[in-house]
């Protein structure tokens, strides 16, 4: 079956969140509320916002790592971190800046056989306020 190339780049705006009572692992919730400009196969033709929720566990040393899903009109897109991301302080002293690599793992949808890579660069707020830019190269079974 032929492979189609699919790129899309996109602002989230989530809150990151204690996700056990030990404080191990953080849940990360959010949405990408501009679609502009997606392509209308990632859509459906829906103006809906596509939503972002992940599971972070975080290391001494600055790095962690993370798995989630990310949902859009036409399917759930999955990923995970084949290698830990960073974060580090950033020039701002309210803001820790960090960035992370993420394989897709399939899905549900156009994405239940989805390859592909998501570069993710994100700032984090001392009140858990996530601000995460992501770009994607996605290669899906056409149909």
């Amino acid at each position: 079956m032929p492979l189609q190339e699919m790129r899309y780049a996109l602002l989230f705006t989530c809150k990151a969140m204690p996700a056990d009572e030990m404080g191990q692992q953080m849940s990360v919730e959010g949405e990408a509320g501009d679609i502009t400009g997606l392509d209308p196969l990632l859509t459906g033709g829906s103006a809906q916002a596509i939503g972002f929720s992940s599971l972070v566990t975080p290391e001494e040393d600055g790095s962690f790592d993370e798995n989630g899903t990310i949902t859009f009109p036409a399917g759930e897109l999955h990923f995970s971190s084949p290698k830990p991301g960073a974060m580090e302080p950033s020039a701002l002293d309210r803001l820790q800046h960090g960035m992370a690599v993420w394989q897709v793992d399939g899905g549900t949808g156009i994405f239940s056989d989805a390859t592909g890579t998501i570069m993710s660069n994100f700032t984090v707020s001392e009140e858990g306020v996530v601000s995460d830019a992501q770009a994607a190269v996605l290669f899906l079974k056409n149909s």
